[in-house]
């Protein structure tokens, strides 16, 4: 490290020489204090000695102008960093570069035993993932850029800037999303919470401690509130205990990619529970049935309980009890993996528990629903009914198609006699949904289904039952809202 000091120096770095380089058990190469540190800049490096995108630019020539993009733009910059490496002693920054991590700890290098212990987690296609994404970049920089680098050399430059870099909007607002290297100041390990600044000074960027360091300890930055998730993705490692572990969750809304995350302080996401919302109802009026909530608290607990099933698998009986420390050496890959996954299990419980205090704050506001199956249709007495079915589904009938032509032939018929389970559900049509419907179709909320429409064209018009339409779009609309209850308790 002496030989990066030097070279930091000799090229207009400042270093306090109150800190040094040494390599602690649990963390590599550290910045440790030699002296009592207090409130005072530590290390102030000049944009000579930073590795970002102008310097790509200025390397590839007119290449470059092909790489427009965010993404394009910051993929040239770690081609330039890969390139940098491969000219050894004879490139600028070679003290640097020598002195970086041969391999970073990061899914991306994880053997085989490791990788199968993220399944489950939002980190199981990390690995792949990230590799296409890469590969993809690196093909289209050898269209254009020829030079020696291969897709290996390129995987790692793509982890190193994972792993350290800093945001270059620091220095330059207009490079909003893309990220460098800054010597001596990457040696720096995270510690949340650490009172520090990140300073631009003139053509430099530069690091103060502001906490107190107490002679012989560890100097700390601060990376910012991040989870283990992002940290054992994008970094290599992960803490114990992690007080901004958050779990990221996404809904697909025809086309467009929703995310929100679930942790310790946030509570329940609205933001996903609002795209949840667009995805499960397919009408306005379903939305703003008697059960909307419920049922989406229900989606989302049903979702996140298969996800934490998934998540724990056999891990009780390999962990043991939950507190119980990992074994040894502190910072092995299984340890951080250990308290990534640690971290997603309390974030699932703890939301679980949460969904279900929702649930039974709104239970005394909903109408208990009848728990019937298709049987109990089929051996309703109606033998109308049943005939028809015979008629009309003579190839078979799936159960949703079942249940909307019996909430429709309820409808329809509105003083047909069933027996005791159907009648509780004509009672809940009855005096709950259909006067609810009415109200919404006189706001001009009546915009149905396509599906809804689908089954009156297909089943009902092509097989000349005289049935109403609206009857048929107002059955699919109450079929929806029971549908999805207490883990589908109307289809059990």
């Amino acid at each position: 490290m002496e030989g990066l000091f030097s070279w930091a120096k000799d090229n207009g770095a400042k270093i306090s020489e109150e800190i040094e380089v040494s390599n602690l058990p649990d963390f590599g190469d550290s910045i440790v204090a030699k002296a009592a540190l207090k409130d005072q800049e530590l290390i102030n490096i000049p944009t000579k000695l930073i590795i970002n995108h102008e310097k790509a630019v200025k390397e590839f020539g007119a290449a470059s102008s092909t790489f427009s993009t965010v993404a394009d733009k910051q993929s040239l910059t770690k081609y330039f960093f890969a390139v940098e490496k491969n000219k050894g002693s004879d490139s600028f920054f070679h003290p640097y570069i020598s002195q970086l991590p041969k391999k970073v700890t990061t899914p991306l290098y994880f053997t085989p035993e490791q990788q199968e212990s993220l399944v489950g987690t939002n980190l199981e296609f990390y690995k792949n993932d990230k590799t296409e994404l890469w590969e993809k970049e690196f093909k289209k920089l050898q269209q254009f850029v020829k030079t020696s680098v291969t897709l290996e050399d390129y995987l790692y430059a793509s982890t190193i800037f994972t792993s350290r870099s800093f945001p270059e909007r620091l220095m330059d607002p207009k490079n909003e999303d893309l990220s460098m290297l800054i010597p001596v100041l990457d040696l720096i390990n995270h510690k949340p919470l650490t009172a520090v600044e990140w300073n631009v000074t003139g053509d430099a960027f530069a690091f103060k401690a502001c906490s107190d360091v107490v002679k012989g300890s560890q100097v700390f930055n601060n990376y910012g509130s991040k989870g283990n998730e992002e940290l054992l993705g994008a970094y290599g490692f992960a803490l114990k205990d992690n007080e901004f572990d958050t779990m990221p969750l996404k809904a697909v809304i025809k086309g467009e990619t929703i995310f929100d995350r679930i942790g310790y302080k946030l509570g329940l996401p609205e933001k996903l529970l609002t795209a949840l919302d667009k995805v499960i109802f397919s009408s306005p009026i379903a939305k703003k049935s008697t059960l909307g909530r419920e049922r989406l608290l229900y989606l989302l607990y049903s979702t996140l309980s298969d996800k934490l099933a998934r998540l724990m698998g056999d891990e009780d009986e390999e962990e043991g009890d939950e507190d119980e420390e990992p074994p040894a050496p502190e910072t092995s890959p299984e340890n951080f993996i250990h308290y990534y996954k640690q971290g997603q299990i309390r974030i699932l419980t703890e939301t679980l528990i949460t969904i279900q205090e929702e649930i039974q704050g709104l239970e005394p506001k909903i109408l208990e629903m009848p728990s019937i199956n298709h049987q109990d249709v089929l051996e309703s007495g109606n033998e109308k009914l049943t005939d028809t079915f015979a008629d009309v589904f003579a190839e078979g009938i799936d159960i949703e198609e079942l249940f909307i032509f019996t909430i429709a032939w309820m409808l329809q018929y509105p003083e047909v006699k069933w027996n005791e389970k159907l009648t509780k559900l004509q009672i809940y049509i009855k005096e709950k949904a259909l006067p609810f419907l009415i109200e919404a179709e006189k706001n001009g909320e009546d915009k149905y289904s396509e599906d809804f429409v689908g089954f009156y064209d297909e089943i009902i018009v092509q097989n000349n039952l005289k049935f109403d339409k609206q009857n048929i779009l107002r059955a699919g609309v109450i079929f929806e809202e029971i549908y999805s209850q207490d883990s589908l308790r109307l289809l059990n």
